[in-house]
């Protein structure tokens, strides 16, 4: 029941049709669902702004989607974060990748070095 009225408890506009859904079909009273949904997300706020960033990138997602935005913030809490690479050869070739950092550090294998 909470989870259709977490944007209403957050005070996000265009909500009507999911109070509406929890009260006529989940039969529950929309301001019990909002406490509800307010304890639920309470100390969630990074996971829910980055859920919110993947549903405007994406315009639609899934619960995959969700459990990417949960391990993305709770790899930034230990340090960890996405970088790009990109590494020039002394004779001008050019690799990029995509890789996490760690504490500040990333790791690159000597394969990727090797010409």
């Amino acid at each position: 029941m909470a989870p259709r009225a977490a944007a209403a408890a957050l005070g996000c506009d265009g909500v009507g049709w999911d109070l509406f859904i929890t009260e006529q079909v989940l039969g529950t009273d929309p301001k019990t669902a909002m406490s509800a949904a307010r304890t639920e997300l309470k100390g969630q706020e990074e996971v829910v702004v980055e859920i919110a960033t993947l549903l405007e990138e994406r315009k639609t997602i899934h619960q995959r989607d969700v459990n990417e935005a949960r391990k993305k913030v709770k790899n930034r809490r230990y340090g960890i974060f996405p970088v790009k690479v990109k590494i020039t050869s002394p004779r001008g070739e050019t690799k990029r990748f995509t890789t996490e950092s760690s504490n500040h550090q990333i790791q690159i294998e000597n394969k990727l070095l090797e010409a």
